[in-house]
């Protein structure tokens, strides 16, 4: 009996059985309709909206101070030895294999199973806004957004690329300080990095 209440406390299992329970409501309000009609999807797609927008505001301080901690650790590594430049140096490498292998899968990929012309013209007309997609940026407008000019209004438009950019700037330019200015600065970002978890 114990046993299966640790089980049933355990925050996966929870998270699960929530899923689980929420898949089969919706199963059933698919097949015999919701009681209430629209007024009870509106007020259940509501709270899934409130939800979805609690997560999301975690997203871009979390994001931040990770950061943050990390490059202002990586940094002061890198100072304290070799064994830390190398592993930053095979870090460097492993990212690069990464995204040249993702390439190369996704072109092979492509090539022993090519998209349909067909079916890709059929799921173009499916898809809502599909004649509103327009062509890529210029590079130069590409290069323009990597550094924010404001990094607050950035976060309001979940431009994450630009909060990437300023974070790693202002983990290698808190590396720099003082350790009597460092450290708290570090620990500041690491419990808002632990809280937003």
């Amino acid at each position: 009996m114990g046993r299966a209440r640790r089980f049933l406390a355990s925050l996966s299992v929870q998270v699960l059985l929530a899923l689980s329970l929420g898949l089969a409501a919706g199963m059933g309000a698919q097949r015999w309709g919701l009681p209430g009609g629209s007024a009870t999807a509106d007020m259940v797609q509501s709270l899934g909206q409130l939800w979805l927008n609690a997560l999301r505001m975690t997203i871009i301080p979390l994001v931040f101070s990770l950061l943050v901690t990390g490059v202002a650790s990586i940094a002061d590594a890198a100072r304290a030895g070799r064994m830390a430049m190398k592993a930053v140096g095979w870090f460097a490498v492993l990212i690069l294999f990464a995204v040249v292998y993702s390439v190369a899968a996704s072109y092979g990929l492509l090539t022993l199973f090519p998209i349909d012309a067909e079916g890709a013209k059929l799921l173009l007309a499916a898809a809502p806004n599909a004649g509103e997609v327009g062509g890529a940026a210029p590079i130069g407008e590409f290069i323009k957004t990597i550094a924010p000019s404001n990094p607050i209004r950035a976060a309001a438009e979940d431009a994450i690329l630009g909060i990437v950019v300023f974070a790693v700037f202002f983990g290698f330019a808190a590396s720099r300080l003082p350790e009597r200015l460092r450290v708290p600065l570090t620990t500041f970002f690491e419990a808002v990095g632990e809280t937003m978890i």
